[in-house]
């Protein structure tokens, strides 16, 4: 999948200072870039927003 971030994300990264919380984020990012659909990204969970 074509993944793309806001700069405000990057940003936040910069101040995460829990280094296991990082590579988490790095994990996650990578099986989502390596998923051809959403049904292939694990422990995705569909949201629901009520007005």
């Amino acid at each position: 999948m074509k993944v793309e971030f806001r700069e405000s994300f990057a940003k936040d990264l910069k101040a995460v200072k829990v280094k296991g919380l990082l590579k988490k984020v790095q994990e996650v990012i990578e099986s989502v870039e390596k998923a051809d659909s959403f049904a292939e990204v694990p422990n995705l969970k569909k949201q629901s927003f009520q007005k």
